[in-house]
């Protein structure tokens, strides 16, 4: 009996965001159906040096950790996007200290969920559905802290759901940030479907 555990931030712990429609853990068990167990670990607000804590709490029985993690560091660093500059360059030389910082909580997750023996699949970062005047700016900045979740997936072979093309109109967002119903479903479904591609190599 296969034992998915989600891990992360309110990517899955949506329950609050998307009621009365199912949340993600809860379209995930519909889609795998009583043979398989999902463990709901999210906490919504998480940054990723916190989710490192959920991993002491991944049940024995588990076969597979799916991270959605990251989305919160990079909101923790919006302020750079009003930053007042005369260069470009500058602009992007503001992001390498937190983008340095977060590569480093990054990889310390990953390598501490590899120690688990267990499969790990991670998601990047979604766009969101903010308002045109910063969605630009914010798509840019995403890309920064995705091309770090990519690096380090590949770099311990988890496997990468891109959540960008997930989570990809108006109607996957139950507010700018947060997955609605019909979001959840997509990103459910997408974990269902790496997790079977897995699970039968």
């Amino acid at each position: 009996m296969s034992h998915i555990v989600l891990l992360g931030d309110s990517v899955f712990d949506n329950a609050v965001y998307c009621a009365p429609q199912p949340d993600v853990a809860s379209h995930l068990r519909q889609i795998v159906g009583p043979r398989t167990a999902v463990s709901l670990l999210a906490v919504d607000g998480s940054i990723t040096s916190e989710v490192s804590g959920q991993l002491n709490d991944v049940p024995d029985a588990a076969t597979d950790l799916v991270i959605s993690s990251g989305g919160n560091d990079a909101l923790s660093h919006q302020g750079l996007l009003d930053l007042p500059v005369d260069r470009v360059a500058r602009a992007l030389s503001a992001f390498d200290e937190p983008l340095r910082r977060f590569g480093v909580d990054y990889r310390a997750l990953l390598d501490q969920a590899s120690r688990t023996g267990l499969r790990i699949t991670v998601c990047t970062i979604y766009n969101g559905n903010l308002a045109p005047e910063i969605a630009v700016a914010a798509r840019i900045a995403v890309a920064l802290f995705n091309d770090i979740i990519q690096r380090a997936a590949h770099e311990v072979g988890a496997a990468v759901i891109e959540l960008r093309a997930v989570c990809n109109s108006q109607e996957h967002y139950a507010n700018p940030i947060e997955p609605s119903g019909s979001g959840g479903a997509n990103i459910a479904r997408a974990i269902a479907d790496v997790l079977r591609v897995r699970a039968a190599r």
